[in-house]
């Protein structure tokens, strides 16, 4: 069933690159990729470490860092200046 889904939306995007009207989306889609994924690349070391350092320092203080992942979901929340 995944694997239909994902093939399925693949075929949209052979779709976006034949139809004159949806050109315009596929050209802003080749474009953007390699952006966001340099972009994505040079952000995440610093996320890693951020909530690693996190995670360190306050595992027995909180526990909102006590696992490394609660420590990525509360610095992604502090981020956004959700209430924790």
């Amino acid at each position: 069933m995944g694997l239909g889904t994902f093939f399925t939306w693949f075929s949209f995007t052979l779709y976006f690159t034949s139809a004159r009207r949806y050109s315009v989306i596929w050209r802003t889609f080749v474009k953007a990729v390699p952006t966001f994924t340099r972009v994505l690349a040079g952000v995440m070391p610093f996320l890693i470490g951020t909530a690693l350092l996190a995670y360190t320092m306050f595992w027995q203080q909180t526990n909102n860092f006590s696992t490394y992942a609660q420590s990525q979901y509360s610095l992604f929340a502090m981020q956004g200046g959700d209430a924790l």
